[in-house]
């Protein structure tokens, strides 16, 4: 598929919403303008080419356009795979063909791109909420934000104590993190190197990620470590049915993409988690109802009699 610059015609594509989930159909309706002043041309093909995909994506348009003029294009609709996520690109082209005057046929110009991206947003939903347990030294901002901002853009709110939530002062940091990862839905640890050992040259990690990990583990949170290649697992990192997942920082493609099968899977543990606490309340609420029913079905009259 040869690609050239585009320069003969435009194309106006308006999606059908601003942003979408994984798994949501992408519906575009297109208009194409033919910029030039004296040639017809004829579209015979729109391509879409999206940036998870090793294959574009066809449909038949039959359109041709006078010199100077505008016409609608095609509607067309495709699905987002449930494994992306964030801004992704669509390259957008058109088998092309314009009207050869002298020899009055039309002449084939092939596969046309154009030459900017048209970009679109995949962001899960619901938001959920994410203590990220990681490093607060400049030195490791090259290595923990990347990781932090690929997290966000699978539907979470990253909340770390000393970044973006602040306690009132130092004896209340303490709290403040138990707070805080007692409300979040799980806990997401990255391990980067601290302090170096003299006996085998690993490194450990900081110390207070041991203890935001336990406390989210005893809490019953579901939690994930990141762990620098670098860094010896100690305590509970170190225990065999968490889940960590080790990572280079000279290899963050491969990172990038276990990062997207993790988050997948942990916004179906979160969602199945917040679906099993529900219907525990549902559950709770039916027997003291089925215990004391007069107490209930008379409170209930009460309040409607008040109003």
């Amino acid at each position: 598929m040869s690609e050239k610059l585009q320069y003969l015609w435009k194309l106006y594509p308006s999606p059908d919403k601003p942003i979408y989930a994984p798994k949501d159909n992408v519906s575009i309706h297109f208009n194409a303008e033919n910029l030039l002043t004296n040639t017809y041309l004829y579209f015979s093909k729109l391509i879409i080419h999206p940036s998870w995909s090793s294959a574009p994506i066809s449909w038949d348009t039959n359109l041709q356009l006078s010199p100077k003029s505008t016409s609608f294009l095609k509607y067309v609709s495709f699905q987002v795979p449930e494994s992306v996520t964030g801004e992704q690109n669509l390259k957008l082209g058109l088998t092309t063909w314009f009207w050869k005057v002298n020899f009055k046929e039309w002449i084939s110009l092939g596969d046309i791109f154009t030459n900017i991206d048209y970009r679109i947003n995949i962001t899960p939903y619901p938001v959920y909420k994410a203590f990220i347990s990681r490093s607060n030294r400049n030195e490791d901002i090259p290595i923990v934000e990347p990781i932090t901002e690929k997290i966000r853009s699978w539907g979470f709110e990253t909340k770390t104590v000393g970044i973006n939530v602040f306690a009132k002062g130092k004896k209340e940091v303490p709290s403040t993190i138990i707070n805080e990862i007692i409300s979040s839905d799980c806990l997401i640890a990255i391990a980067t190197p601290r302090d170096q050992s003299a006996i085998d040259g690993f490194y450990k990690t900081f110390a207070w990620l041991q203890s935001e990990v336990s406390f989210a583990f005893v809490k019953k949170k579901p939690v994930i470590v990141f762990l620098d290649d670098r860094v010896k697992p100690q305590g509970l990192v170190a225990n065999k049915y968490l889940p960590i997942f080790s990572f280079s920082i000279f290899n963050y493609p491969k990172l990038y993409n276990e990062i997207n099968q993790v988050m997948l899977s942990l916004r179906k543990i979160i969602k199945r988690k917040k679906e099993e606490d529900f219907n525990k309340i549902l559950t709770t609420i039916f027997k003291r109802i089925a215990s004391a029913p007069e107490v209930f079905f008379l409170g209930y009259s009460s309040r409607k009699l008040e109003e």
